[in-house]
């Protein structure tokens, strides 16, 4: 029985990652949630026949023998919640799955990066880059020679052309599309459905169509 170890708690990321881990083994696979703090349960995300449970931190033993999955969503708190489990329990990038759901749409020129999770019907293009601890949602598709820093969070339905360079830690909105050639700062967030034409600076909240700067963000 093949046994996954999540890190943080969001119920729908869970779902998500349950139901991608679903399409490859079925019901024969486990999954031990951990929570960095403690959340009560609010949102349905268990699959039927699939084994889980929810243990607070202080209950992890050190085993490198697991294999981890990142199960929150935004990249703030993706970053807060790999450096806790980190710190805590020194566990190292290399640890965490690379999760693909089966009709996802991965090239064979395409790099994944650990801990990243591409949900259903997402399309990677060649010779594209996807850094670590991605989440591409549902329908998003990433262009040939485009490249994703690592933490990102990519909503459903977004549409990033080719050779774009998204930062670090950027969010990008449901619908939104990024034109060819541009870049993306670090952790800047794009509006959902937003027309990127250009260069987006680093740190700041991009809107419209075509999307421009509505403020920057603090800290």
């Amino acid at each position: 029985m093949l046994h996954f170890t999540c890190l943080g708690y969001s119920e729908a990321t869970i779902a998500m990652l349950m139901e991608s881990l679903h399409s490859h083994y079925e019901t024969k696979f486990e999954m031990t949630i951990v929570q960095n703090i403690p959340l009560p349960a609010q949102y349905a995300f268990a699959i039927e026949g699939v084994k889980h449970s929810i243990i607070q931190f202080q209950e992890l033993e050190e085993w490198n023998g697991r294999t981890y999955l990142l199960s929150v969503g935004t990249p703030k708190i993706k970053r807060i919640v790999f450096e806790f489990f980190g710190d805590m329990f020194n566990i190292q990038r290399v640890q965490y799955a690379i999760i693909v759901h089966t009709s996802a749409q991965v090239a064979q020129t395409a790099t994944i990066g650990n801990g990243t999770h591409i949900n259903p019907l997402v399309a990677v293009a060649p010779f594209a880059g996807i850094g670590d601890f991605v989440t591409l949602n549902r329908l998003a598709s990433v262009g040939h020679h485009t490249t994703v820093g690592n933490f990102c969070t990519i909503a459903p339905n977004v549409t990033i052309a080719g050779h774009c360079k998204i930062g670090e830690g950027v969010q990008i909105g449901i619908g939104a599309t990024v034109l060819d050639f541009v870049t993306i700062g670090n952790h800047s967030i794009i509006g959902a459905g937003a027309l990127v034409t250009k260069d987006v600076p680093a740190n700041v909240v991009v809107y419209g169509s075509p999307a421009k700067v509505i403020r920057e963000i603090e800290g």
